[in-house]
């Protein structure tokens, strides 16, 4: 889960706009938030990343990040796992908005991500070790 983390500059990122589609809760506390990008082009995105969202909170725009809690796919979609935060806070904001609702966000961002697996490697035994019962001395005395 996360909770809203102002961000402490603005950035020069243009924004995009996602559609609230699904608001579950998920504890008393909890809430998943899943959002559909208005965008034709694909949303793209690794584990860990996470987007800036601007809200606008007490008559200015700030800048808030969460990470994303969805995997990557190719369904223009992420999912927000957020805990209700204090009335009127960021967080309780966004938790509150209801299907439909639009926000606005930059492409997500940050470098400390999972990390791919390597290559699939294959291991051989030594085959002469495998074999040895089978040829050399041992297999002399067994004749």
């Amino acid at each position: 889960m996360s909770t809203a983390a102002p961000a402490t500059k603005t950035h020069s990122l243009p924004l995009l706009a996602a559609t609230l589609t699904k608001s579950v809760p998920l504890a008393l506390e909890a809430r998943l938030l899943t959002f559909q990008v208005e965008s034709k082009a694909r949303l793209e995105f690794l584990a860990g990343q996470f987007i800036r969202i601007e809200m606008k909170l007490n008559g200015s725009i700030v800048p808030l990040v969460y990470s994303i809690a969805s995997p990557p796919g190719e369904d223009n979609r992420f999912e927000l796992c957020l805990k209700v935060g204090k009335k009127g806070s960021p967080a309780d904001l966004l938790c509150a908005l209801h299907e439909g609702a639009e926000i606005r966000f930059a492409q997500p961002q940050g470098i400390f991500v999972l990390q791919q697996p390597a290559e699939t490697m294959s291991f051989l035994p030594p085959v002469r070790h495998c074999a040895h019962p089978l040829h050399g001395p041992l297999a002399d005395e067994r004749a």
